[in-house]
């Protein structure tokens, strides 16, 4: 076996301003890990809200029942507190896949992220789209819900840059559009204003 980097864990901290992109991450991440799932007991969600060390460390070393791992989802801890985690993350058993995602910013040098490093985990940062990355996505995501990008670039036009509502207004015309209606300009600025 050669001497390169050694794989990465499943740990996962996602932070960052761009809460809409932290939590599809988070989403399609869980969603990933819950395909080899094959009972309710392989999964334990924590509310980030009041979230103690203690606790997400009892989530992390608990043993899986029926399943060949556990997910452990701590969601949302808030920014201020999310350091005082770190702790909890001493000792993540290879049967334990955890995704941790914070509101808000976390310091790429702070306790949290080196102890994610040094389980051998990931650190994401999601940072508000802007400009043409924003237009990219919006485009993307139009493409996704059977729009067109055009489309797309009308929503970033008059909405604020804010993926949320950009993806809020795709899916509405985009429902709009399934109901049989014609998605010319007009209906579409009208439908945004």
């Amino acid at each position: 076996m050669g001497k390169g980097k050694a794989p990465r864990r499943a740990i996962l901290l996602l932070h960052g301003d761009e809460r809409f992109l932290v939590d599809e991450k988070a989403r399609a991440t869980l969603d990933e890990w819950r395909k080899e799932l094959v009972s309710d007991f392989g999964e334990d969600t924590l509310e980030g809200q009041g979230l103690t060390p203690s606790r997400l460390q009892d989530a992390i070393l608990q043993a899986p029942f029926l399943d060949p791992y556990r997910v452990v989802y701590a969601r949302m801890a808030a920014a201020a507190r999310a350091e005082a985690l770190a702790p909890a993350l001493a000792e993540v058993p290879a049967t334990t896949r955890l995704v941790l995602t914070v509101a808000g910013r976390v310091s790429a040098v702070g306790k949290l992220a080196k102890a994610v490093n040094a389980a051998g985990g990931t650190v994401e940062e999601m940072q508000p789209l802007k400009g043409r990355a924003l237009s990219e996505w919006a485009a993307r995501r139009a493409t996704d819900h059977g729009l067109t990008p055009a489309v797309a670039a009308q929503v970033v036009w008059v909405t604020p840059p804010d993926l949320s509502i950009v993806d809020s207004e795709l899916q509405k015309l985009a429902a709009y559009r399934a109901s049989g209606a014609k998605l010319t300009p007009e209906a579409v600025a009208e439908l945004l204003a």
